[in-house]
């Protein structure tokens, strides 16, 4: 299985939870939303999300950055999380405010499931010792 699928079935989990979460606050503002959507997107060009491959490889860099004793710590588990959710919905959710909380909510909910948090564990294993 691909490493980064472990995290894509958890960033669905937590679509499907926001969704529900936010069912009424999106049916008031989606029609707004959707058209300065769609005046982002003929304004400036988007570029192509990159293949899982490259941000695996980009992740495995990052990881093998940092200093060998946090290389499979939880800063390791915040850097891959922030990757794939960077990948997942853009650079520019980086400057939302929202970011850091839903890459605290996902840490959390990664390091309170036992099963989920040896998964990393081992995923990040695998990722020390992926070299270009």
């Amino acid at each position: 299985m691909d490493p980064v699928s472990k995290l894509t079935r958890l960033l669905e989990a937590l679509r499907l939870q926001q969704t529900g979460s936010n069912r009424a606050n999106k049916a008031t503002a989606s029609i707004g939303t959707k058209r300065s959507l769609a005046q982002k997107k003929n304004a400036r060009y988007i570029p192509e999300k990159p293949g899982l491959d490259q941000l695996s490889r980009r992740i495995s860099e990052r990881i093998n950055r940092l200093p060998q004793e946090e290389r499979e710590s939880d800063k390791a588990v915040q850097l891959f999380i922030d990757s794939v959710l960077a990948w997942e919905f853009g650079e520019d959710l980086l400057d939302s405010g929202s970011f850091l909380k839903y890459s605290k909510q996902i840490s959390a909910a990664i390091h309170n499931d036992s099963k989920l948090n040896l998964e990393f564990k081992l995923l990040l294993k695998s990722l020390i010792h992926t070299k270009k």
